[in-house]
């Protein structure tokens, strides 16, 4: 699906993928990340690194930064939580929630079931049962799943974490230097810095 190509320019190395996925119709610069709350390494990106938001500090304000969940994930709970993610897509509660569903999920191990799921998103997003299973069942919510799926089965990902920007260029986490963790986000920031700009 993709091609392996090694930029000795920028001493990293990236995919390039041959069909290319936009979080909108745009094609405005934009980094997609694709994770999933029962990956340890999204964990580690997340609470260790902060990955994302030092990729976000890096790029121009005008760059879509999105994460989309993925199914393949955590058996039964992998779709309840990229369907939990969209809500939190609809609500612009992104960043309010993910480091506490990570927490539970990861590091308390108290998301078991799609109840303690949603029993720990809603305390996280300070919104009612109600409010929740509501935003389940809209239109919106049930189409960025379907957004998230797609993209998903479009790329043909079979592990995450994954940083795609401008929609077809994948960062290789294998090319990123790993050696000092106090620069882990820095080099993922350079990468998309640097492929932001491609065309």
């Amino acid at each position: 699906m993709f091609n392996t190509l090694v930029h000795a320019d920028n001493i990293q190395k990236y995919n390039i993928l041959s069909k290319p996925v936009y979080i909108d119709s745009s094609k405005k610069p934009q980094v997609l990340e694709f994770f999933s709350f029962f990956c340890p390494h999204c964990y580690e990106l997340e609470s260790l690194y902060h990955v994302k938001d030092t990729i976000k500090k890096n790029l121009s304000k005008d760059v879509k930064i999105k994460r989309y969940h993925v199914d393949f994930i955590g058996d039964d709970l992998g779709p309840i939580a990229t369907h939990a993610w969209a809500i939190a897509m609809v609500l612009g509660i992104e960043d309010k929630i993910i480091l506490n569903i990570f927490d539970d999920v990861q590091k308390k191990n108290i998301i078991t079931d799609p109840e303690s799921l949603k029993q720990a998103f809603i305390k996280a997003a300070s919104i009612s049962s109600k409010d929740y299973d509501t935003a389940w069942d809209s239109f919106i919510v049930k189409a960025l799943v379907a957004q998230q799926q797609k993209a998903t089965l479009d790329i043909d990902l079979k592990g995450v974490p994954i940083f795609l920007v401008n929609g077809k260029y994948m960062i290789n986490n294998h090319a990123i230097n790993v050696t000092n963790v106090n620069h882990i986000a820095n080099n993922y920031a350079k990468v998309a810095k640097f492929l932001i700009k491609k065309k």
